[in-house]
């Protein structure tokens, strides 16, 4: 697609247009809101810009012109390119106008600079290697403005990935020194390409005389050229290309023939070149120089045979080289030499740290890029996973180095948003890498995260935010270790704060074995009442924030699909925000919408909805309106419900809804902002509107045609600055608009009162509940602004938009009187309307104490336990104590399990072998009336009396063959640290035991597991049986769990081993392995395999 684009979204101004459309009627309950009188106040410009979070992504490259003063460029994998501006310390997003249909575009795969020209800069822009468009852009006004240069081979684009393997490698894109027409191009798959018209559209050609290479999807990974070797008439005659898994090749003919250099490095990195024409190549193995016609290895001696990554050469003296090692972990030492790499030194450094919540241990991570900068001496950037930081004097000890984020944001956004209605936090959100963060500013960054706290929901993954409605301070989170649950046992977690996000507390408990991510919602009043849909599961609640949880009746598995955090952006969860105890959930599959009105207990499906065979789709309940829940279908449009999901209508001017949130109401106004990110009838293309009259009318809130973003994924109204919007992103951070001024309050020439509220009806629903509903009012002149509530004292207890309400928290067996009355836009309000009702009494009857109580040991961790369950409709479920006291007290301090349902339970949680256990049982009502405890009763369970023998990577049994390298990056490991192969084939790990009698043994294996770790390593395991054994290991999955490889019998003493060997498609982790005697182990074939 032929494109160009500029950047033109961050604080640029437009007078937005406002439209006029009619809403359909039909649906009772629901007020038409008049739009008379309210045109001026919604003609406000919108200003857009970020929320500040500060880096976070991976900075994958730079590059600084060696002819302009500060002019600096860094690209990122997924974040776009940016500029530097010196003069307020900042970076300057210049892939910001690509829109969702171009989002391919914000993968940074290669920068380039013609250094005759400071105005001109190449970015090699492709995300992903199966996804479009992708192109090597063009601007000649440093970034402002880009233009494609047509790069395709066959018709086709030519593939890039700049979030794939080797993505901090290069530079794949240069050009030439000495003539700046002439621009090469290494590509992952297709080869080299030129071009002599300086990039002109149709002048790229593929360099026939380049050798075929058979190593996609690495490809090229440099080119570079010798500035001495030629003139600005003939350009540089010597060039070099590195290809991974192949060497570097070179041509001294400017490119016509090409030659590999013998005995070079094997996986060229990256290279520099100096003024003289040496060359320096970082690869996988260590460090290279090529001088004179001969290779030498010039690898830091604390560092042989370790990857690197970077490596610069000061523009003021050729023999001044830095150089970082590339391990995909924290603290990547950093070496300086002054003698051409004859010697090195290690740096010695210390942190400026500008971004308050940046984690202690982030420093020179996974280490991408090193660059002096030729016009201040002593200054050198590096860039790493989160920042590009700075020395202004690398020859200081300690050198200081500062993280300049301001402006570079880069980081994924995961979650749904949530602006909380009050306090002093704006907005919550979940970051892939990075966690979440809870926003108290647009102007700072965050100033800490629960995400590196030391308690709570640490380095936990955000998938789904809630806040209470009617506690701001009160927020949930659920979510996933690392990006699939890091292998874990519980790969997900979930916790909430009461703080605002301050501090977190985990859940007491977990729904099930293996539950992670999803989504969440809490009750409106009641915030210990919190449902949790997480993926490839059922559904859960709990009324005790977490202590114990039961599965939800009524709804299909599997409402989020997925394995992973990327894979469930849509929201099919919300919460009622006035009725306590009512909850929306959509299955997206069949169609149908279902509604708990008892706090998640059981949902009923009570309407349809058009189906999806892609999930994408946002379920949000109004806030201040009973019973108002609408949702999002993407190209299917945005359906209103007024009654609960009961009867739902599509609002007809919207045609297409990807995203849609409320947000707060306008001034003047009951109802809340309506935000939505698609087509609306009248306006041309896909764009952010607001509307401040449920759909009656609708403005244009963002800048660009098509509007700008990463990959859009999420959008929150906010709930305390009216016409604010936020927009997470898959990549760009979260961006936000805002009206430049406030709206003011619209004025009517109306002193005429409204009708009263017709048709009253009151409910008391339980102890402590009370429903009011009425019809709508009518108002002939301003229109209706909705209604309020008030007590006998003419205290106003509640303003709504709509025709019903609810209170919670009363008391029981009390009369309740309230006073209704209809408010119109010009503040009159209508004759009140009087309605009273009681609660219900307490129940206050406990259950029957459940009999025939009894326990067994099953093993040294495992006792079932079985009771006779009450008579039908008695009890909703059981409670279970536990205690290692006799005569121990049944209370919150030894609960084990809440509401158990059925009549036994298999308790395998935390249980010591050889030890003495005492249960008691209670049973529980509807309304909590709990039962006096049973009996106690005693078990013990039997002493382990198992044999291990665990070989450990530290131990005297384990030797390696090949480079492996010890790593600490992972906490999930045994022992002090672990080994990983640098993702290199032909490596083997050897774990060798002593076995103290000979016998049939479990083997286990133990790894820390992600999505970047093999998934084909073979496993060798010799015994006594006169035959060796196979298995092939996946190390993607089973984070920190002894891995069962089989049953196996061995001699005694050393003759048997394990031994690992390496794929070198992924990284292969080598860390422990266990031998267990199968007589007293035989739970093997229980592990995961």
């Amino acid at each position: 697609m032929q494109r160009s684009f500029g950047l033109k979204r961050i604080k640029v101004i437009l007078v937005i247009v406002l439209i006029f459309t009619l809403c359909s009627g039909g649906m009772s309950g629901p007020l038409q809101v008049s739009a008379a009188g309210r045109e001026d106040t919604a003609k406000a410009a919108y200003v857009w810009g970020q929320v500040p979070i500060g880096g976070g992504g991976y900075v994958t490259g730079i590059m600084i012109h060696p002819k302009e003063p500060d002019l600096v460029y860094i690209r990122s994998d997924v974040g776009g390119i940016f500029r530097w501006n010196e003069e307020n310390q900042s970076w300057k997003q210049l892939i910001g106008d690509a829109d969702r249909q171009h989002a391919n575009l914000y993968g940074g795969e290669s920068i380039a600079l013609d250094p005759s020209d400071p105005n001109i800069i190449y970015a090699a822009l492709g995300r992903y290697d199966y996804l479009k468009p992708s192109d090597i852009y063009k601007s000649t006004d440093r970034g402002e403005n880009w233009s494609p240069t047509g790069l395709t081979i066959g018709g086709k684009e030519v593939r890039m990935s700049s979030n794939g393997q080797n993505r901090a490698a290069g530079e794949r894109l240069a050009v030439d020194p000495n003539n700046g027409n002439i621009v090469y191009f290494g590509s992952r798959y297709d080869g080299l390409f030129r071009s002599t018209k300086a990039a002109e559209q149709g002048s790229w050609i593929q360099v026939a005389s380049f050798p075929s290479l058979n190593n996609q999807p690495l490809g090229i990974s440099f080119v570079q050229f010798d500035p001495s070797s030629g003139s600005k008439e003939t350009g540089s005659a010597v060039i070099y290309a590195g290809a991974y898994n192949s060497g570097v090749y070179v041509s001294h003919d400017a490119g016509a023939t090409w030659t590999l250099l013998p005995g070079g490095p094997q996986k060229p990195n990256r290279a520099a070149v100096s003024k003289e024409g040496t060359l320096y190549v970082a690869h996988g193995q260590g460090l290279a120089k090529y001088e004179g016609g001969v290779w030498a290895d010039i690898t830091p001696s604390g560092d042989l045979g370790q990857p690197f990554g970077s490596i610069a050469v000061d523009p003021a003296d050729s023999k001044t080289l830095m150089t970082a090692r590339r391990q995909d972990a924290h603290g990547n030492p950093i070496y300086r030499s002054t003698d051409g790499g004859a010697t090195w030194a290690k740096l010695q450094t210390s942190r400026n740290v500008l971004v308050p919540w940046m984690p202690s241990w982030h420093w020179s991570s996974a280490t991408s890029a090193l660059a002096y900068d030729p016009f201040h001496p002593g200054r050198v950037w590096l860039t790493d996973w989160y920042y590009a930081w700075r020395t202004d004097d690398v020859t200081a000890a300690p050198s200081k180095w500062s993280n300049h984020a301001k402006g570079l944001e880069t980081v994924v956004n995961v979650a749904n948003l949530v602006s909380p209605p009050h306090g002093n936090k704006i907005l919550h959100s979940g970051i892939a890498d990075n966690g979440g963060f809870d926003h108290h500013s647009l102007e700072s960054f965050p100033v800490s995260t629960y995400f590196t706290s030391t308690g709570g929901i640490k380095e936990l993954t955000t998938t789904g935010i809630d806040v209470s409605a009617s506690r701001s301070d009160f927020v949930v989170r659920v979510g996933t270790y690392g990006w699939n649950g890091d292998g874990r046992s519980d790969p997900g977690g979930g916790g909430y704060s009461n703080d605002g996000g301050d501090s977190y507390t985990a859940f007491g408990s977990l729904p099930f074995k293996g539950v992670q991510g999803g989504k969440t919602a809490v009750s409106a009043t009641y915030s210990n009442n919190v449902v949790w849909m997480p993926q490839k599961g059922s559904v859960y609640y709990t009324m005790d924030l977490g202590d114990s949880w039961m599965k939800s009746a009524g709804l299909p598995d599997h409402l989020i699909t997925g394995d992973h955090i990327f894979a469930s952006y849509y929201q099919p969860l919300a919460s009622d925000k006035v009725k306590d105890g009512m909850f929306y959930a959509y299955d997206y599959k069949a169609g149908k919408f279902f509604r708990s009105n008892n706090g998640g207990r059981s949902f009923d499906a009570v309407s349809g909805l058009p189906s999806q065979q892609m999930p994408w789709h946002h379920v949000q309940a109004a806030p201040g309106i009973m019973g108002e829940v609408w949702v999002s279908l993407n190209d299917k449009g945005l359906y209103r419900s007024s009654n609960g999901g009961s009867q739902f209508e599509r609002v007809k001017n919207v045609e297409h809804a990807f995203l849609f949130s409320f947000g707060k109401e306008a001034p003047g106004m009951l109802n809340p902002a309506v935000f939505v990110f698609g087509k609306v009838t009248g306006f041309p293309g896909e764009a952010i509107y607001r509307s401040d009259d449920m759909g009656v009318t609708w403005v244009k809130a963002s800048v660009s045609d098509p509007f700008p973003g990463n990959e859009p994924n999420s959008m929150a109204g906010d709930m305390q600055v009216h016409g604010r919007v936020y927009v997470g992103t898959n990549g760009s951070g979260i961006l936000y608009g805002e009206p430049s001024r406030p709206l003011s309050p619209a004025k009517y020439n109306d002193n005429k009162a409204p009708k009263p509220p017709k048709k009253l009806k009151i409910t008391a629903t339980g102890t402590s509940f009370i429903d009011l509903s009425w019809d709508h009012a009518a108002d002939s002149d301003s229109g209706m602004r909705g209604y309020r509530i008030s007590n006998t004292a003419g205290e106003m207890l509640a303003e709504t938009y709509g025709t019903s309400y609810s209170f919670s928290g009363l008391h029981p067996g009390e009369k309740y009187t309230f006073l209704i009355q209809a408010v119109d836009l010009a503040g009159n309000l209508s004759r009140a309307t009087k309605i009273s009702a009681k609660t219900e009494s307490a129940d206050v009857t406990p259950p029957q104490t459940p009999e025939e109580f009894q326990a067994e040991a099953l093993s040294y961790a495992k006792i079932q336990l079985s009771w006779k369950p009450n008579a039908e409709g008695e009890a909703v479920g059981y409670q279970l104590y536990r205690s290692t006291e006799p005569e121990f007290i049944a209370g919150p301090a030894t609960r084990i399990a809440y509401r158990l349902p059925g009549d036994n339970y298999l308790d395998a949680s935390g249980l010591e072998p050889g030890t003495v256990y005492y249960y008691k049982l209670s049973a529980v009502d509807e309304v909590g009336n709990e039962s006096p405890p049973s009996r106690e009763i005693r078990v013990e369970t039997p002493v382990d009396q198992r044999l291990d023998i665990i070989v450990d990577n530290r131990d005297p049994g384990f030797s390696v063959e090949g480079g492996w390298q010890s790593s600490t990056y992972s906490a999930s490991r045994y022992g002090e640290d672990y080994m990983h192969d640098g993702r290199e084939a032909g490596k083997r790990a050897n774990w060798t035991p002593n076995l103290p009698q000979a016998g049939e043994y479990n083997v286990y294996m133990l790894w820390n597991a992600s999505p970047n770790r093999t998934s084909k390593a073979g496993v060798e395991i010799i015994h006594d049986e006169g035959s060796n054994s196979e298995v092939t290991v996946n190390q993607t999955q089973n984070d920190n769990q002894w891995v069962w490889l089989g049953k196996y019998r061995f001699g005694e003493g050393s003759a048997g081993s394990v031994t690992i060997r390496t794929a070198g498609d992924e990284t292969t982790i080598a860390d422990a392995v266990k031998f267990s005697l199968a007589a007293d182990d035989p739970f093997g074939e229980t592990h995961p395999r």
